[in-house]
């Protein structure tokens, strides 16, 4: 019994080894993997997040579009829907007014969302529609914009390509 007893308490002291020399390769490797996948995962968050300007971008920019060939001429501005979202937290229309103001205009914008959402006139013709969110809390704030440009003389409005700043730094 005692001999048994004794390789027993060897062989766990081995194991011991064994899982303390591995235990750290194990936590190495484990670390690597992070150091990958944290900011990947991340900025796949982010990704996500942004589908949801370029989807409200591309409505705000139809609208304004449908509008400028009706009548030949664009709405006034609307003001912007929402403070800065900052850190990647979602928020409320800035006030109900505004968010009916949204609503009228056609594009709903009444419940919480991750960027703020605005159209600014650049001359009589053209608009310039943003959407702007801060998902890092002090970082660049991330722009995704369109321009709709009217033509007076065909009474129609063509949307402009989509660009985007400082994505995700």
């Amino acid at each position: 019994m005692e001999q048994g007893a004794k390789g027993k308490k060897s062989g766990v002291a081995i194991l011991l080894v064994v899982l303390g020399c591995g235990g750290v390769t194990v936590i190495a490797i484990l670390g690597i993997l992070a150091a990958i996948a944290v900011p990947a995962f991340l900025r796949s968050i982010k990704k996500a997040k942004s589908s949801e300007a370029e989807l409200m971008v591309m409505s705000i920019s139809t609208e304004l579009s449908l509008k400028y060939s009706g009548e030949c001429k664009f709405p006034e501005p609307l003001p912007a829907s929402a403070p800065l979202p900052v850190g990647g937290e979602k928020v409320l229309p800035a006030s109900p007014e505004i968010a009916r103001q949204w609503i009228e205009f056609g594009v709903p914008i009444d419940k919480p969302h991750y960027f703020t959402y605005s159209m600014e006139r650049e001359d009589a013709n053209t608009y310039i529609v943003r959407a702007r969110a801060d998902f890092t809390a002090g970082g660049p704030v991330h722009m995704l914009e369109r321009r709709v440009v009217g033509d007076p003389d065909a009474c129609m409005a063509e949307t402009g390509p989509a660009t985007t700043m400082n994505e995700f730094d």
